[in-house]
């Protein structure tokens, strides 16, 4: 439902920016959109979580088949993101996108800290590439 509600707020935020049109697209054009898909999805995943992967088994035991809340990569994904907010505008994108990647993949049980540091230098270098210098979006590899 978290996923519905942030996707209202942002539909609704967004479409006084104006969408335009297809041929000219506004700034309030993509935001809305796809605060509409996160609509959409966060239905999906309410109406669909609660059913279990396997009907015979809930109804042969009569358990709860759903899995507990994994609070680690909870944790690590939001610890990852904010470290990305507020690391970017004061080192770069590089050692942010770095440092959110890394942090977000540790919350997995089954990665391992040199395996994490792998992939977030990998996703630091392609964001690197595709948003500065494919994309021209104005932040720098390092530093302010």
């Amino acid at each position: 439902m978290i996923v519905a509600v942030l996707g209202a707020i942002t539909s609704f935020v967004s479409y006084k920016y104006g969408l335009g049109s297809l041929a000219r697209i506004g700034a309030g054009f993509f935001p809305t959109v796809l605060g509409i898909v996160l609509v959409l999805l966060g239905c999906a995943i309410y109406l669909t979580a609660g059913l279990p992967d396997d009907q015979a088994e809930t109804v042969l035991h009569g358990a709860d088949t759903r899995a507990p809340i994994d609070w680690r990569g909870w944790g690590a994904i939001v610890s990852g993101v904010l470290l990305f907010i507020l690391i970017t505008p004061i080192l770069g994108l590089v050692p942010g996108t770095f440092l959110c990647v890394f942090v977000s993949g540790m919350g997995d049980r089954t990665m391992t800290v040199l395996r994490s540091a792998a992939l977030a230098l990998v996703v630091s270098i392609l964001g690197a590439v595709m948003f500065v210098w494919g994309l021209q979006v104005g932040l720098p590899y390092f530093g302010s």
